[in-house]
């Protein structure tokens, strides 16, 4: 259980911010703007993991949430927070997301795939190779995050 919570926090870690000093190159303004890009505007706010699967097996999911404020997301499970600076490429199907993690300055750029139908998020990447978006949201070598919004 203990590798288990290791692995989604290094997962998870790819899609969050603190309030530290932001290293990342601007993000263009067609990738930023809500009226833009309808997907940013719909990430927004608090979101609760509720299942995740890693190569293809659903697994339970431990409690963590994950919180996006503009392109900066937060990503918390317990008390150990992890936060990043993304950008949304609407271009590709699978959408993606390239993310970096704000608080590494030795981190590498992240790309997952993402979806949003309603209030679920799906979110996949790659655990060997971070820097290659997955094809699909299920398979070898994949973990998918899936969190449903929080409703205040």
């Amino acid at each position: 259980m203990r590798m288990l919570a290791l692995a989604l926090f290094a997962t998870a870690a790819t899609f969050v911010v603190s309030g530290g000093p932001m290293v990342a190159a601007p993000v263009p303004k067609h990738l930023m703007k809500d009226a833009e890009n309808p997907d940013l505007a719909a990430m927004q706010g608090e979101w609760e993991l509720t299942t995740m699967n890693v190569d293809g097996e659903s697994m339970s999911a431990l409690e963590a949430t994950l919180e996006v404020r503009g392109n900066i997301s937060r990503t918390t499970i317990g008390h150990l927070h992890s936060s990043c600076v993304f950008t949304l490429d609407t271009t590709n199907n699978p959408r993606r997301m390239i993310s970096l993690d704000s608080t590494n300055p030795n981190a590498k750029a992240t790309v997952a795939i993402y979806k949003i139908e309603g209030d679920t998020l799906t979110i996949a990447d790659c655990r060997d190779y971070p820097e290659k978006p997955p094809e699909e949201f299920s398979g070898e070598g994949i973990t998918a995050l899936i969190y449903t919004r929080v409703r205040k």
